[in-house]
């Protein structure tokens, strides 16, 4: 039996090791290449006490480095915490203690500039991902060749061990860590390999940054099939389409905001991906205006997906097959069960909108460090998401919104979704998000934020909001923005709106 990320890897950089793995910055690295650089990376470890089950924090960048580091915690049984670089300093010093980190890996710029506020009472051993130049603190690099290597581990990983412990995407402002064992993202990357017909000659695109569990998914795939990765450095969608017609990419996850991005791109510009198989937006709900009008321009399957990085995907909807239902995130799928309840945890009829719940086998293993945060989480089996979401008659789930986004206005429920999908119609609207703002008499109002263009006038928005919205809908205050708060994957926060206009 297969415990391990590493052991599929190994398996296939023997059968392939002179097979692409890994491309990333126009470098193009080999099966037993990158095998080389895990196991110096690991030799590394072992060599300065770091044992199995210990938690290394990594400043993590998307490089062939990271890859490497990921296997070699695969190999040795370590716990890697991957964390964002732009993450305020408070955060990051309450990340290390609330999830017991004992090493460190970053480079030499944040040891040279933030030592002293972040990782100065670090136990263990400090780690740089650069050459090591300045000498009063203790260092130790792991900037490698890829000459050959090799080390035996001296304990058994069972892939039931803590493997990632992923921040939740922060959409109520509080990131969590989600405990994800090896065994669990083997059975994600099996279900992904199995819904998209995955094969090894498939060229697959991780563009989303690797301390989010997408980009984690997307590398861990091909490496386990024995297929190849492009790692992409820096997102912007004129990389991103050359990317994929350079290196003749079948197959990539990418999140709404990139999507959009992409669509638009290839509009002005005329261009085409003609190597793309299949392409699925994920992450954030996507509107239905781009998916329409994307599909006249790829040339190729095109899916959106629902999940949440504690369940993994639940649905999934091909936009090709099912133009009547582009306003859904598709089938039940991935092994999932899910339910619409209500707030006394009673099972919706269809149409109703309630509380998304879903009980799946590859599901995480629970929120680490924090106390009593996983029973508030669940109901019985059920994780409670904090989306809410419908069925229609045909079985197919429709997005609503976060539960906590709900606007309340005189005993009305209004759903911020609606309001964005209507507004986002009117012509010169860039972005808009529809949120709550505290009313006296009402308890709470509509507030609407757009970013425009110069084309578009406040008048015009509030007389397109007026012929198309229903009472309870219309914003009782309008206010234009640079752009809206999101966070590193390009969710909207809208509990930061409110801040943004005071």
């Amino acid at each position: 039996m297969i415990n391990s990320i590493y052991e599929y890897f190994k398996i296939n950089a023997n059968n392939y090791p002179e097979k692409i793995a890994i491309i990333c910055n126009k470098k193009e690295v080999t099966y037993s290449q990158l095998m080389n650089l895990t196991n110096g990376i690991a030799k590394v470890f072992l060599s300065h006490n770091v044992y199995y089950n210990d938690h290394i924090g990594v400043l993590m960048n998307n490089s062939v480095t990271s890859v490497a580091l990921f296997l070699a915690a695969s190999k040795l049984g370590l716990c890697i915490v991957p964390l964002n670089s732009s993450l305020p300093y408070e955060m990051l010093a309450s990340i290390i203690k609330v999830c017991n980190i004992k090493h460190f890996v970053a480079n030499e710029y944040f040891y040279n500039n933030y030592y002293n506020d972040i990782v100065k009472d670090i136990n263990g051993k400090l780690f740089s991902m650069d050459p090591v130049d300045r000498t009063n603190i203790d260092l130790v690099s792991l900037n490698f060749d890829y000459k050959s290597c090799d080390i035996d581990c001296k304990w058994e990983v069972s892939g039931d061990e803590d493997f990632i412990l992923t921040m939740t995407s922060g959409s109520t402002g509080k990131p969590k860590p989600i405990s994800l064992t090896q065994r669990i993202k083997i059975k994600r990357a099996f279900k992904h390999i199995e819904k998209y017909s995955l094969l090894p000659t498939d060229i697959v695109f991780a563009c989303t940054p690797l301390y989010h569990s997408l980009a984690e998914r997307l590398v861990f795939m091909p490496l386990i099939l024995g297929g190849t990765v492009v790692l992409l450095e820096r997102f912007t969608p004129e990389i991103w389409v050359d990317e994929v017609n350079d290196y003749r990419i079948t197959f990539s996850i990418i999140v709404s905001s990139q999507v959009r991005q992409i669509y638009l791109y290839l509009k002005d510009t005329g261009k085409k991906c003609y190597t793309l198989r299949k392409l699925v937006s994920s992450s954030a709900l996507l509107d239905n205006t781009t998916k329409s009008s994307l599909l006249d321009i790829l040339k190729c399957e095109f899916h959106e997906m629902y999940g949440t990085s504690e369940t993994s995907t639940i649905t999934d909807i091909c936009v090709n097959d099912y133009g009547d239902k582009i306003g859904s995130v598709g089938n039940v799928d991935f092994s999932a069960n899910v339910k619409i309840v209500d707030e006394s945890m009673n099972e919706c009829q269809y149409e109703n909108v309630g509380e998304i719940v879903c009980k799946t086998d590859l599901m995480f293993k629970g929120y680490y460090g924090i106390d009593n945060g996983n029973d508030d989480c669940f109901f019985g089996k059920y994780f409670r998401t904090g989306d809410l979401g419908h069925f229609d008659k045909d079985g197919f789930l429709y997005f609503d919104g976060r539960k906590k986004d709900l606007i309340i206005t005189g005993g009305i429920n209004v759903y911020p979704n609606d309001i964005d999908e209507i507004v986002s119609k009117c012509d010169g609207i860039v972005e808009c998000a529809a949120f709550s703002m505290p009313d006296d008499r009402l308890g709470e109002v509509v507030g609407l934020a757009v970013v425009k263009s110069d084309r578009c006038s406040l008048l015009s928005i509030k007389k397109f909001c007026a012929k198309h919205l229903a009472n309870y809908q219309q914003p009782h205050n309008i206010y234009v923005l640079d752009e809206l708060p999101k966070n590193h994957m390009g969710k909207l926060q809208r509990f930061n709106i409110i801040k943004l206009i005071k």
